[in-house]
């Protein structure tokens, strides 16, 4: 009896660990570090919910929860901070990170709104316009910009929209003449537009009146010719446009100021050379398609590139059986992001082509709380896989709702920038306020990292937050602005696998809100190389990663792997708070090849150490790797710079720029060059360096600097 109540308890204790295995595979962990978006210190004590279960962070902000696997809109809240949403999906036995920055809750400053009877709502649709110096070679993108702004008048429980019985203008104090700045319509004609100078390709002028949007919501002036260049040589890629509204008797009724951003920061010379990038682009393109693009050039006939290749940003169809623009410009330039020391320098990546280092481009929330251009839209080879399976370039978008929820999704089958607000408080705003009206643009959400951004939340809220206060149009109780919605968002699985030789992350089944985007890595072994991935049963390359982009439907990604034929080494590069390393994660390199890494503080820190396979290498800015045949490491320490700084005054007199201006600060010991260059028509004269004549040079750079100094042009 006692061995058979023996045999009963070990079965039992059997069967409870196995369940207990089953019940522990089928969870997934949710981890991640919340810090505070301004000073990207740790959060410690804030809660973070699933819905079913919560935990604390740590005193460093660490947290980790185990969920069973599904997907879930997340939520952390933290005293002194605004709750925040973000969606997430972990699969069984899998782990994912969600990393988050907490925005400081809303002051109790006046609204200065209150004391208004019209509100002007502006904005610019996209964050940022790309236009081009010179169009003597060949044409991107023309000048072009566009504006929006709402009006509203100051009720008590209700706001009145106003669409009617008002004339809205719009004007650039300082971009009056963009002819003094850009060739364009120098060439306009050959790229078959017909547009009068300094009026843009969609009939609009610099200056002049909005119309209402197809909606009837907002009022718009579409396609405006602004440059980045002030009338005066500055370059100003923030420009300010004043809206002006009128009654039908011409009495102002409100004004307001709004940034119309553009630029010509396309880093084409980083790799095309700085004589003539344009001309090597042409010659390049015609040795690798059998063009005579170049040759055209030579004889005064320019072309466009949407000629060819299809463009949705201008609604041109380019020539059936060549590769869209943006599949052209992704898919020919993602393996060649590290092909000379300047490219590589710039970080990120994409501002090697979209503006860019000075312009910074990406600037809004997003990007101040730690997100990267591939979070949202993949890295270059994702960008290309997500087209070539089918995703329409500048019609299909990131979604909102894909990170943060549907409560603070999109419309239906609407990208942001066409959305409007359909869960406000008590449903009398739905479908008239659009996102961007409270939001801003793409890129430069509010709270942006550029001070010129937020001149509508400062002139009507007092602070450059998203428009979050009802008395800014109500006389009203502060409510939230979005109503909470219960996130059924349809999810859908994407099944993940590797063969032998190899490894893809995430990997199993893989749940995808609909809608959103979900990338997967690659990873051959040592000995291996990628043989081919295939995407729904069809080969998509031996790609290292690949992202499904607005996933409305199952699929599966499957990797197989083949033996190697050159030995892959992997050095992992890695570094702490207070900078970067490039290339950083894990860095593939032949057996007997070379590898540089770049080590770049932040503003504030500089490098405090470099350690190789543990060992250090000194404070240095760069290490390569040479004739490598193991496997290394690589990592950056960077402490706050106790590093003397003085100041170099940057000026130039009228007829051209010197780039950069102002007061510029270097640090001791380091070197600083700086840009002279005269505007059309103009030359340069003499440039001065701390009074001495230096000659009619186009740049000078001070060495070693060890005190203040002055250059002007």
């Amino acid at each position: 009896m006692k061995r058979k109540y023996s045999l009963l308890l070990s079965l039992s204790v059997a069967l409870c660990m196995l369940f207990a295995r089953g019940a522990y595979a089928a969870n997934g962990i949710i981890s991640g570090i919340v810090k505070d978006i301004a000073t990207g210190a740790a959060v410690s004590g804030a809660t973070v919910s699933s819905g079913s279960a919560s935990t604390t962070t740590s005193s460093t902000g660490a947290y980790n929860m185990s969920v069973p696997a599904g997907s879930y809109t997340l939520q952390v809240s933290s005293s002194g901070y605004l709750t925040t949403n973000q969606v997430a999906s972990v699969a069984p036995g899998a782990s994912t990170t969600v990393n988050w920055a907490l925005t400081k809750t809303y002051g109790n400053q006046a609204i200065p709104a209150k004391n208004m009877n019209y509100m002007i709502f502006a904005w610019n649709d996209l964050g940022m316009h790309c236009d081009q110096d010179d169009y003597s070679y060949f044409m991107v993108l023309p000048p072009y910009n566009t504006l929006h702004a709402q009006v509203f008048q100051r009720g008590g429980d209700g706001a009145n929209l106003i669409t009617s019985g008002i004339t809205i203008s719009y004007a650039f104090p300082k971009k009056t003449n963009s002819a003094l700045h850009t060739n364009f319509w120098a060439y306009a004609p050959q790229y078959g537009f017909n547009a009068p100078t300094n009026v843009g390709i969609s009939g609009t002028p610099l200056a002049g009146n909005m119309s209402l949007d197809a909606k009837g919501l907002s009022w718009e002036a579409v396609g405006i010719p602004i440059t980045p260049y002030d009338d005066d040589g500055t370059w100003d890629p923030y420009g300010t446009a004043v809206i002006t509204v009128k009654n039908s008797s011409g009495q102002v009724l409100q004004t307001a100021n709004v940034v119309a951003p553009v630029s010509t920061e396309m880093m084409c010379s980083n790799c095309h050379g700085t004589s003539n990038p344009q001309l090597d682009i042409l010659q390049k393109h015609d040795a690798l398609s059998g063009t005579t693009l170049a040759a055209d050039q030579a004889k005064g006939t320019v072309h466009a590139c949407a000629e060819c290749h299809a463009d949705n940003a201008l609604g041109m169809p380019g020539k059936a059986g060549v590769e869209n623009l943006s599949l052209a410009m992704h898919n020919f330039h993602k393996d060649k992001m590290n092909t000379t020391p300047q490219a590589m320098a710039t970080t990120p990546g994409c501002y090697n082509c979209h503006p860019g280092p000075k312009t910074q481009c990406l600037r809004g929330i997003m990007f101040r709380a730690g997100k990267t251009c591939s979070d949202c839209h993949g890295d270059m080879y994702g960008m290309t896989n997500g087209i070539l399976a089918g995703r329409q370039p500048w019609l299909e978008e990131p979604q909102c709702g894909g990170c943060h929820g549907a409560t603070y999704s999109e419309n239906a089958n609407t990208l942001f920038r066409n959305s409007v607000l359909q869960n406000s408080p008590t449903g009398d705003m739905d479908n008239r306020i659009y996102c961007e009206a409270c939001h801003n643009g793409t890129h430069a959400e509010y709270t942006t990292a550029n001070t010129a951004d937020p001149t509508i939340p400062m002139q009507l809220q007092g602070d450059n937050y998203w428009i979050w206060n009802c008395n800014v149009c109500h006389s009203a109780t502060q409510r939230s602005m979005h109503r909470a919605v219960s996130n059924t968002t349809t999810t859908y699985t994407i099944t993940a696998s590797a063969g032998t030789g190899g490894s893809i992350s995430p990997s199993g089944s893989v749940n995808v809100s609909s809608g959103g985007n979900q990338t997967f890595t690659i990873t051959p072994a040592s000995g291996y190389a990628i043989s081919g991935v295939l995407v729904d049963g069809t080969s998509v390359g031996a790609v290292s990663s690949y992202t499904f982009s607005t996933v409305t439907a199952n699929h599966t990604i499957s990797a197989s792997f083949k033996t190697s034929t050159t030995t892959t080494y992997t050095i992992t590069a890695s570094a702490g708070t207070g900078g970067s390393i490039s290339p950083s994660g894990s860095v593939y390199v032949s057996s007997g090849s070379s590898q540089s890494f770049t080590i770049t503080p932040g503003s504030g820190y500089v490098v405090s150490g470099v350690t190789v396979d543990g060992a250090s290498v000194g404070a240095v800015s760069s290490y390569t790797f040479s004739n490598v045949t193991r496997n290394h490491t690589i990592s950056a320490s960077f402490k706050t710079s106790t590093i003397t700084t003085y100041t170099i005054t940057a000026s130039a007199g009228t007829g051209g720029s010197i780039s950069p201006s102002g007061s510029v600060a270097v640090s001791s010991g380091t070197s600083k060059t700086f840009t002279i260059t005269p505007a059309e028509r103009y030359h340069i004269y003499r440039v001065l360096v701390d009074g001495s004549s230096v000659g009619a040079v186009t740049s000078y750079t001070f060495s070693n600097v060890t005190r203040n100094h002055t250059i002007s042009a």
